[in-house]
Order: C-alpha cells, then structure tokens, then sequence
C-alpha cells in the first residue's frame, strides 16, 4: 500500500461480525466499479471500508485514503487535496482541475521515466469516507475514476444521507454495489465486548452492554472505556463484570444531547417524556405536551413506532438516549413530568374502553406516585400483584410504597416475598421481621413464618432464627388449634436439620388434608418439594415442585413470588438432575437465566449465581469441562462467596471440574477456600462441597486417596439420609477404580432412590469384570448425555475386551471412547490416565507421546537411537490399543488428558 495507507492502530479492536460484508466487498471487486458502505453513525463503516482496502490491496496497488468533512466541502477538490496536494486546483478551470487531479489520483508522475510510461500501471483503490460530504468536483472525480476503470472505489455513507449526484449516477448505471452495515447482533455484540475485554464476561453485563448501545460498535466502545476508566467495570476472578447500573459516560451523554440539539422546544421536551415513561401508547402520546410533533421526531430516527396489540407504541430509537435524558431530570423535574404522564394516561384511559389493560393501572399508580399525588395503600398492593410475575423490581417499588403508607401486614408480607425473588435477603428479612409485629390471623402468620423461617436458613445462614420464629409462632398460637402452618413450619425446621424422613412423615398427613387453594397449600408444596429429592423420591419432588409452580403462576397475591427460587432450583431442577433427565434441567435452567439476565447488572444477583450455577453443573455433567468452570465463575462474580447461598455446591462443582479437567492447582486453590471458610456450611449441599476434595486428590495423582475421601462423604450422606448424595459418593469412587469395592453397597442404596442414573451407576460398579455390560453402561451414560462418563467406561470396556483376547470388541469400544471424548473438553480423569498407562509398554507410550507432540518417525528414531521400522511397528500397536487410525486421532488422546 502506498498513498494514504493507513496501519491499525495500537489497541484497535477487533473486527467482528463483518465477514460477509468483506466477502461482498471482494466479490463486487470481481465485477463492478466500486462498493458503497452505508450504515449508522458508530457502525464501523469507515473501520470496515479500510479493512476492506487491505483485503483488497496486493502487490503493486495503490492506495489513496481520503474523509471528507464539512469543512472540506466547502473546497473544490478539499479532501482529495489534504491526501495529494498535487491534486489541488492552480486556478484553472473545473476540466483542466479534474484532469490533473485524476493523473494525481492514478500517480501518472510517479510512474513516468523521461518521456516513457511504465506499461504495468500500479492498481489504484480509492477509498473515500463519507462520499455524501464531498464538494461537487471531488465527486465528479470519484465518478470519472470509477466510471473508467482508473480505480476500484470503496466509499462510507450515513444512512439516510443525500448522495452527490456523480455517485448516485455510479449506482444507477450498476457500478457502484451498496452494502448495508447496520449495528451488531446480539451474539456478535457479545462476541466484541469479550474480544475488546481479552476475556469471559458475565451475561448480565453482555446484555446490558448490547441492550443500551444497540449494538453500536461506538457506543460499546464508549461505553467500555468510561466502565473499565470508573471502575465500575471491572473483574470478578477471571469474569469482566459491570459492579452498578450500566450508566452513559459523560461523552457519551454529550453525544446524544448533541444530536437533539437541533430539535425544537416542543419536540425536546416529549423526547424527554418518552425516555421517562415510554414506551407509550400513541394516544398517551398525542396527550401530551408536544405530541403532534412525534411524526417529526420519528422521521428524525429519533423515536420508533410498534404494533402492541390493537395499539401504537411510541418508544425512543436508542435505550442510551433515554437513559441520557432521565438524567437530565431535576427532582421537581421529574416529579412534574411524571404528574403529566398520569394526566394524559387518564385522558387516553377514557378513550381505551374496553382496550384498557391491566399495566394501564399500574403505570397510572405508578406515575401518580412519582408525582407525588395521594393514592391508597390498597391500590398499590393490587398493582404489584399484576406486575411482580414479570417486573419483581417495580412490584417492589409499588409494595414499598404501599407498606410506607400504613400498609399493614399485607404490604410487608407481599414486600418481603418479592425481596426474597429478587435475592435481597437481608431487606426481605427486615420486610419479614415489621410483618410480624403486624395484626393478622394465626394462619397468615403461620403461612408467612414458614417463608421467613426458611429464608434464615437457607440464604442468611441462620438456623438459630429460623427456630426462633417457631417458637415465636408457637406462642402466638398458645393452647388453641395448631394451624396447619405451623405443621409445615416444624417440617422445614425438621428439613434443615437434615432430618428429612421425620420431615416428609410430618407432612404427608398436611398435604393430605389441605383443600386446594388452601393458603398453607403452596408452603407445604414448597417444603416437600425440597424433602423429597433428599431421600431418592424424585418423581415425587418434581410432581409437588412442578405443582407448587403452577400454583405460583395463578396465585395474584404476590405472596407466593419468594418461594419460587426455592422450589424451582431445590426441588424441580435437582429432580431432574439425580434422575438423569440432563435435557429437561438444562432447559429450565437455561430458561430461569434468561429470566434474570436482562433485569439489569445491578439486580437479581444471587438467582443469577444460581441459574449460572446449574448451566455450570451441566456442562460439567456432559464433559464439557471448560465450559463449566467458565459458568461457575460467572456464577461467583455475582457476590462474595459467603452472601451466596449456592456458594457449597458451587465450590464442589468448581473443585470437581477443575479435577476432571487436571487443573490440579487451581482446584488445590479452591480447596483452600473452603477450609478457609469462604463458603457456607449448609447441611443440605455439604456432601456436594466435601465430594470436590476426593477431585484435589484425583487431580494430584492420589487416586486411591480420592477413592477413601468420596467413600467417607458417601458414609456422611448415609448418615443424614442423603441417599442421592450417598449414590453420588460412591459413584466417584467407581471412577477412581474401586468399583468392586462399593458395587454391594452402591446397588442397595440406589435400589431405594427413583432414578434410572442411580440404577446406571450401580451397574457401572457391578460390571467391571464384564466388558459387553461396561459397552451397555457407557450406551446408556451417552444416552443421558454423559458423554465424558461413556467415554470413561468404554475405556475400561476397551481394556477389559482386550484382556480377553477380543481385539475387534477392543477396538470398537475404543473407538466409541474416543468419539465421545472429542465432545468433551479438557478431560483428564484418572481412568482416562490408566487408558494410556494401562494399554500401553513404557515403550510404546514414550514413542507415542513424541509422534503425538509432531515428531516424525524418522526424528523420534533419532532420538531413541531405533530404527525407523521398530518406531512404526510401535506406533501400529499403540494405535490398535488406543482405537485410533493415526497421528492426528492420536494428537486428540494425549491433548485430551
């Protein structure tokens, strides 16, 4: 490249999303004149028009790079000048001008020797950015170079931008093929932001980052820089993570008040009526001051319009601008505003008639709150029952208000459920404690104490208080009937003592006799739903999990939202999960993330961790190891590990992943953690946090210690009744070759738990001496989705086949090994080791792991001192014994480990 040529510069971000775009560039290359790049401001077209110039630009072409500007425009020839000063008109006329300036253009001078011509011209690529602010000679030029084939022209445009007449007439005549560069996608603005960061970024942030910049490359970029130079944007562990709201840096807030600055009053101050309560319907928005300019305004891309049903809505075009013009509010501002809403959403009402919605109430209550105008307790608690489904943070807002203004017991219990759905546990627990000291029924306390009481438990860490709230209902209860509630309250205190059978005992005579819609019916639910997966009935947990949750989704009271959290992960999902029904826990999960990973960085925190956590156990489950640990970081970066009532299964996934995956130090670091006491010591997750110290082990190359650490948390989990835990204590030792050991043992406690994975692990124990049941087991571990697991047995069968002299069985198994082990990631558990350890001679193994690393035959010999023919014959055997057809396949075995 020569004139213009401009190199990336120090820290360029990466590229992304724009292959095609650069395909059609070099295929317009092939057959027209020129492409023309149009999109957005801050869509990266002038990056992509010189990436397409290098793409473009071989040896011998020229490249001349040229911006034109405003005040370019204003000069004949101004932009092409700045880059070719020859190229700037000596006072002659436009033809003579034009002339010189397209010889500057193709370098006619640079390549003339004497009175001769050079007969291989140099290729010229012209690549002018923003062609619809060049003057009118300079455009003239563009044409006539395209036109006659001096230069292949890459020329940017803003979308909606008049065009110069010579260009336009290039696209008339079929020279000049456009190319629409519009904002990124959501996966490739994900991608950017983590190549732009060098590493995983937690997936509220992501969505935060994509939602408000609409995926501008731009205002990512803005938005990037001012988080990283605030700190607010900072890493979790290995996790970027936004630490507040996403919030427009100052440049980029005089960015977007820039671009209104040109509109009038009337239209300014809808704009800012919009952004403070859109989107709204088009009669709202005719209500309001400056409504009939919001055909203007959506002419000037400043707002949009969608169907909504039978209505219009009116929103602004960009999330940015309107978070930029909220903050422009004063507090008598906003209040204002907000009361003009409310006036012109109660003119619109009039009109709706029977269009009118249920969120029309809400967002009237809502505003007339905001406006500081009188509304009644009752009203607000009736809206955040409407909302709290789908908007837990404005459900609280309304709860909030509502118990404020002497809300009473309703309120606070409402307040402290959806304070519990949104993960603030601490407020919600101050919500429980004033709705206690309110008047209200014994049942309604009973109901509401086996919510508060849990909550200690569980996500506070408090089982003391839990108790204290028994005995505090007991007394309030005193010598007369024993509500129902209080039933299932002993229950749960009976659940976190780890004394399950007492608990499901004590229950089963209350579910049997509430009447459906009975108030104390969905605590119950919530209860034994999390009982039963403890002692093996998983049908049963799922059957009540998944009742409850259909009783949450008709419930209108509010009341039942706290609960939710707890029954989907402790009772639906963990169903699922022991019974091997990989599939169907992954969709929940993958289902309640979404939920959360759009209500805002700032928000939803510990359900986050949570659902991140489960997408995090089933990666691990079906082998993809380094995807794992990544979901689990993602799940720590959302808090300390203490404020995280997940944090013991998330450690013991994090240490066994990291264990499987040979990442011995890393899960030595997070071992120390826990003995640290970083991490909660609950009685129900605690077998799945000390099973993590059998991986350090295995990890390490203790095999046989790994074996003796999981046979002692299976004897923990026997004796608290944990039977799931007990199958899955034992199952690790089978990997780790006690099989014979635990197959008794393992085929007793899996016969009392309803699942066919337990049943799967016992034969896996049961069948090491018979290589067709290992094949069996490793079919049925690939059919749950296990595939690291069938990778394993069918290892062993492999093995197993061999030693009996079945070298056809040997290879197939083998072979079936090492398709599953390629759909996983980073495995390197200890039978993986003994595959190579076992099946292959010292010999054998040295040769095999210097042919793996790329060596040839020939230099292996050499370092050996063999002869090229021994290397081979031992490669030959080794691939045999492995169930591989050569170097490559056998490159995938020892990276594997």
């Amino acid at each position: 490249m020569t004139v213009g040529d401009e190199p990336p510069r120090p820290g360029a971000w990466p590229l992304v999303g724009r292959d095609t775009h650069l395909a059609a560039v070099r295929a317009a290359a092939g057959r027209a004149a020129g492409v023309l790049l149009v999109g957005p401001p801050g869509s990266g077209r002038s990056r992509l028009a010189r990436e397409a110039a290098r793409a473009l630009a071989g040896p011998g072409t020229r490249v001349l790079a040229v911006t034109a500007t405003p005040w370019t425009r204003e000069t004949p020839l101004g932009a092409v000048a700045a880059r070719l000063p020859e190229a700037a008109p000596a006072g002659d006329d436009e033809l003579t001008a034009l002339r010189r300036a397209r010889s500057a253009v193709r370098g006619d001078a640079g390549r003339r020797s004497g009175a001769e011509v050079d007969p291989t011209p140099e290729r010229v690529l012209l690549v002018v950015d923003d062609v619809h602010l060049l003057d009118a000679l300079s455009a003239r030029l563009v044409h006539d170079l395209a036109r006659h084939r001096e230069a292949f022209v890459v020329l940017t445009a803003r979308a909606g931008a008049t065009l110069p007449e010579p260009v336009l007439a290039l696209r008339v005549d079929g020279l000049l093929e456009r190319v629409e560069v519009g904002d990124l996608a959501g996966a490739e603005a994900d991608e950017l932001v983590e190549r732009a960061l060098g590493g995983p970024v937690e997936g509220a942030t992501r969505h935060e980052l994509g939602a408000l910049s609409g995926g501008n490359p731009f205002l990512l970029r803005e938005l990037l820089d001012a988080g990283r130079a605030e700190g607010a944007l900072r890493r979790s562990g290995p996790v970027w993570r936004w630490h507040d709201d996403v919030t427009p840096p100052p440049r980029l807030r005089e960015v977007v008040l820039a671009r209104i600055t040109d509109l009038t009053a009337a239209q300014r101050e809808l704009a800012e009526l919009l952004a403070l309560g859109g989107p709204l319907g088009l009669e709202v928005v005719e209500a309001l001051p400056g409504g009939h300019e919001v055909g203007a305004l959506e002419r000037a891309g400043v707002v949009v319009s969608r169907a909504a049903g039978r209505r219009l809505e009116i929103a602004l075009a960009r999330r940015l601008d309107a978070a930029v013009l909220r903050a422009t509010f004063s507090p008598l501002g906003a209040r204002m505003a907000h009361r003009r809403l409310a006036a012109a959403l109660a003119t619109a009402l009039e009109g709706y008639g029977g269009d009118r919605r249920g969120d029309d109430t809400v967002r009237l209550l809502t505003w007339r709150v905001a406006g500081g105008e009188p509304v009644e307790p009752g009203e607000l608690v009736a809206a955040g029952d409407h909302v709290v489904g789908d908007d837990p943070a404005l459900a609280e807002r309304l709860f909030g208000e509502a118990a404020d203004r002497d809300g009473g017991f309703v309120a606070l219990a409402r307040l402290a459920a959806v304070r519990t759905l949104r993960g603030r546990f601490l407020e919600a627990a101050e919500a429980h404690a004033r709705a206690a000291a309110e008047d209200a029924s014994d049942e309604e306390h009973a109901d509401l104490a086996v919510t508060r009481a849990m909550l200690l438990a569980w996500a506070l860490a408090d089982p003391d208080g839990a108790v204290r709230v028994h005995d505090e209902l007991a007394a309030r209860v005193g010598a007369g009937p024993v509500p129902d509630g209080l039933a299932v309250l002993r229950a749960m205190l009976l659940l976190e003592g780890a004394k399950y059978a007492e608990a499901d005992a004590l229950l089963d005579p209350v579910l049997a006799r509430l009447a459906p819609g009975s108030p104390t019916e969905l605590p119950a639910l919530m209860v034994a739903a999390s009982v039963r997966p403890m002692i093996g009935r998983l049908a049963d947990g799922a059957e009540i999990a998944g009742r409850a949750l259909e009783l949450i989704g008709r419930d209108a009271s509010g009341l039942s939202a706290g609960l939710r959290l707890q029954i989907r992960a402790g009772g639906l999902w963990m169903s699922r999960l022991w019974q091997g029904r990989l599939d169907e826990a992954a969709a929940l999960a993958r289902t309640w993330y979404e939920e959360t990973r759009g209500t805002g960085t700032a928000e939803a925190a510990v359900p986050r961790a949570i659902w991140a956590l489960l997408l995090g156990v089933d990666a691990a489950r079906r082998g993809r190891l380094t995807t794992a640990v990544r979901w689990i970081h993602e799940a720590a970066a959302q808090a300390p590990l203490r404020d995280l009532p997940c944090s013991p299964q998330l450690a013991g996934e994090m240490i066994a992943a990291l264990g499987q995956a040979g990442r011995a130090e890393e899960a030595a670091a997070w071992q120390e953690r826990v003995e640290r006491g970083e991490v909660r010591d609950l009685v129900h997750f605690r077998p799945w946090r000390d099973l993590g110290e059998a991986w350090v082990h295995a990890a390490a190359g203790r095999v046989e210690s790994a074996a003796v650490r999981a046979r002692e948390v299976a004897d923990e989990a026997a004796s608290a009744g944990q039977l799931c835990y007990e199958v899955d204590a034992l199952h690790v030792a089978v990997r780790c070759g006690q099989g014979a050991a635990v197959a008794e043992r393992l085929a007793e406690v899996a016969a009392r738990v309803d699942s066919p994975l337990a049943s799967l692990h016992a034969r896996h124990a049961a069948s090491t001496d018979s290589p067709e049941d290992l094949d069996d087991v490793a079919e049925g571990y690939a059919r749950c989705g296990m595939l690291l697991l069938a990778a394993e047995v069918a290892t062993t069968a492999a093995a197993a086949h061999r030693a009996a002299g079945r070298s056809g069985a040997a290879m197939a198994s083998a072979e079936r090994a090492r398709a599953w082990l390629a759909a996983c990631e980073e495995a390197d558990t200890p039978a993986l080791r003994v595959r190579v350890a076992a099946e292959l001679t010292a010999r054998e193994r040295e040769i095999a792991e210097l042919a793996a690393s790329g060596m040839s035959s020939r230099a292996i010999a050499d370092r050996l001192v063999l002869s090229v023919r021994t290397v081979d014959n031992a490669l030959g055997s080794a691939y045999a014994k492995l169930g591989v057809k050569g170097r490559a396949e056998l490159r995938g075995v020892f990276t594997a480990r």
